[in-house]
């Protein structure tokens, strides 16, 4: 791991330990094992590294998203929304720091970095809309999409709910929820697009 990358980790350790405010470059330095002087090679001040801080954060988000996505090729648009909601609470408490970093700077007072979170939000939102609306087309036609939009509007509000559990409930309680979410995926798509043909 090179010096820059440590960096970074360590200012993740620090985030979710003492919040954005409590992360200061000597505690970061220190946990870098390098002077503090030697983190402005690096990063020109702390916003900087907060916004690699947030890039590696998302980045490791959307990439596990792709992966739930990506090997959920062969089930149902259903399925896969099942998939990505587990995908949703098992990647949040493997990466329990970064979950809290993220809030952390979605909390924080810079307005880049509220920008960032906002610009991340609307770029992942368009890939799962994108995707999962190609994977319904293949099986509904709907005249003006409403419907199908409909069922991805009631996927996004409940792998939200998902995100938001993980910070209140311990791993063993989560797995009722995820259940839990599940069922409120079946029954919203089923409620859409399999009554609406009976």
């Amino acid at each position: 791991m090179n010096t820059k990358q440590r960096i970074v980790n360590a200012a993740i350790k620090n985030i979710a330990s003492y919040g954005y405010d409590g992360a200061t470059m000597k505690k970061i330095a220190d946990d870098s094992e390098i002077k503090t002087a030697s983190i402005y090679y690096f990063f020109n001040n702390k916003q900087a590294l907060m916004l690699s801080v947030l890039d590696k954060v998302l980045q490791n988000h959307f990439s596990a998203m792709v992966d739930a996505y990506e090997s959920s090729n062969n089930l149902s648009p259903l399925e896969i929304m099942q998939v990505m909601l587990e995908r949703i609470a098992e990647h949040h408490f493997e990466n329990s720091s970064e979950r809290k970093v993220y809030l952390e700077l979605l909390e924080s007072s810079d307005e880049t970095i509220k920008t960032e979170v906002v610009s991340y939000l609307e770029r992942y939102n368009s890939w799962l809309y994108e995707n999962l609306m190609n994977e319904l087309n293949t099986l509904y036609v709907s005249e003006d999409g409403t419907e199908l939009k409909q069922v991805l509007d009631y996927f996004l509000l409940i792998g939200n709910g998902v995100f938001w559990a993980t910070n209140l409930y311990s791993y063993e309680e989560m797995k009722s929820e995820v259940i839990n979410a599940k069922s409120l995926m079946y029954y919203a798509y089923n409620a859409v697009l399999i009554n609406r043909e009976e």
